[in-house]
């Protein structure tokens, strides 16, 4: 059986009247090379076309949560650390006492809505990317995810403050 070598496939010819195409190897090992690259850029696609377009046009119904969180932001850098640090051990004893222990030890549910996660000194920089990621997932997708409010480093512990996923959405149908 003779092997035909033509540009990017190879021919595998038989005495029957069909020709089987066989990829070559080159192409294998191409494909490995950028495969990962190209499906981050078909779900970047992806998730710019799903985007809401109308999202735009409702800045007027929306500029009440942008305000008021563009306040707690600037209250809470106002703030020192060590008052945040304080407010942010009341808060989750007080989630404690009202929700009781959660499934984590590390996360807690707070009244409001709120999930405060405490960790150590060291997953400040963490948190703060997992603040910067649900950003992007908000942003760029439809997915409910919690909103990252804060993220606090003191020499004790991280924390990371956020609205759960049905807040959000709660809030944003109560506005419309």
């Amino acid at each position: 059986m003779p092997i035909v070598s033509w540009a990017k496939v190879m021919l595998l010819e038989n005495k029957t009247t069909d020709q089987t195409p066989i990829p070559h190897k080159d192409l294998f090992e191409l494909h490995a090379l950028f495969s990962k690259t190209l499906a981050w850029m078909e779900a970047q696609r992806h998730m710019i076309e799903q985007r809401d377009p109308c999202r735009c046009t409702k800045c007027s119904v929306s500029l009440l949560p942008t305000l008021l969180f563009r306040t707690i932001r600037r209250i809470r850098t106002i703030l020192l650390c060590s008052i945040r640090d304080g407010a942010y051990k009341k808060l989750f004893s007080a989630g404690f006492c009202f929700y009781g222990r959660s499934l984590s030890t590390r996360v807690q549910r707070l009244p409001f809505g709120l999930y405060l996660r405490k960790g150590q000194p060291q997953e400040a920089c963490q948190y703060r990317v997992e603040a910067h990621t649900l950003g992007m997932v908000e942003k760029f997708s439809h997915i409910p995810a919690p909103r990252a409010i804060d993220v606090l480093e003191t020499p004790d512990a991280s924390y990371l403050l956020m609205i759960q996923a049905q807040a959000v959405q709660s809030a944003n149908c109560l506005i419309r």
